[in-house]
């Protein structure tokens, strides 16, 4: 099972390639960002290139901060190298992973593995923080991004698991099918010890 939705971009619409200006626009970390804050981001955020098969971040590894993918597909999974490996996601140009780095160094839930050659756009905790030192306004504007950005996020994981609590809770569950098995067996003995007595043979009447 794929839980794409919670980890990908929802507000990405566009698809042909972007300057790096606009696919920092575009997220929703920084879309309320003026065109002057746009370039300062420009010359904050560390471009990296990442082969096929490599890790971006482990399970548990401290995160660092948020990663924007500007070409390649990247994978977000549960159990890496294990004998029961769970894709949680499948991401590609536009989305971003790890934004919950930037509230400070929380360990990653999950491992993030490029799937072919990737160009990432990060954008780390001690950026944030020089950001809202030396541009109070324009980190404020981020900051409020990312409180948006996680509200999303957990209101789609609580409709998702709604959804699945109403889809459990419409099949009788095992003990339910167990208390039915309980109730009926008094029944079925009396059926039975009715059926074994032995029958009165009817009398004529007297006249």
């Amino acid at each position: 099972m794929k839980a794409d939705g919670v980890w990908a971009n929802i507000f990405r619409f566009v698809t042909r390639e972007e300057s790096l200006s606009e696919m920092l626009r575009n997220i929703p970390l920084f879309q309320n960002l003026t065109p002057k804050e746009l370039r300062i981001l420009e010359r904050v955020v560390h471009i990296r290139t990442f082969e096929a098969r490599q890790s971006v971040f482990l399970e548990t590894d401290p995160g660092a901060g948020v990663y924007v993918i500007r070409s390649g597909r990247v994978d977000i999974v549960l159990n890496h190298q294990t004998e029961h490996p769970l894709t949680l996601a499948e991401l590609e140009p536009g989305d971003f992973f790890g934004e919950m780095a930037l509230l400070g160094y929380t360990s990653r839930s999950a491992t993030a593995v490029v799937r072919e050659r990737s160009e990432l756009i990060g954008f780390f905790h001690p950026d944030l923080i020089e950001i809202l030192n030396v541009h109070p306004s324009m980190g404020a504007k981020i900051s409020l991004g990312l409180a948006k950005t996680l509200a999303e996020r957990l209101r789609y994981t609580n409709t998702q698991l709604r959804s699945m609590w109403e889809i459990h809770s419409d099949q009788p569950s095992e003990l339910d099918a167990e208390r039915k098995r309980d109730s009926a067996q008094p029944q079925d003995a009396k059926r039975k010890r009715d059926s074994a007595q032995p029958q009165e043979t009817p009398q004529p009447a007297r006249i």
